[in-house]
């Protein structure tokens, strides 16, 4: 099984389970901004999954431009650090969610570029 193959096997799962926990007790969704999410997920994984290759350079400018948005996220954040308008235990909080950010699109930047 191909890693593409793979990756859109997960989102159906992920889809599929997100759908049927939102689905409240008049059918409605609880929570209708995740299920379009993991539905946009699982479509944009089924059509790489279709055309495997094809979308390499389009992934490779979106997560470089993902890396271009941390760096002014995390330029802020310290301004407003440096500045004394934010507590230490928010801006390391925040801090953090930036670091996992940047270190999955850095990782899949290299990997696409090592391909």
């Amino acid at each position: 099984m191909s890693e593409e193959v793979l990756r859109a096997e997960i989102a159906r799962a992920q889809f599929d389970a997100i759908r049927a926990h939102s689905v409240g007790a008049e059918g409605e969704h609880t929570h209708p901004r995740l299920v379009e999410q993991y539905g946009h997920r699982l479509a944009v994984a089924e059509d790489h999954a279709l055309a495997k290759g094809v979308h390499e350079e389009r992934r490779l400018q979106h997560y470089r431009a993902v890396l271009i948005a941390v760096e002014a996220g995390r330029n802020r954040l310290l301004e407003l650090f440096n500045a004394g308008r934010i507590h230490d235990s928010v801006m390391h909080r925040l801090e953090g969610e930036l670091d996992q950010e940047e270190l999955f699109a850095a990782r899949v930047v290299e990997l696409i570029e090592v391909d």
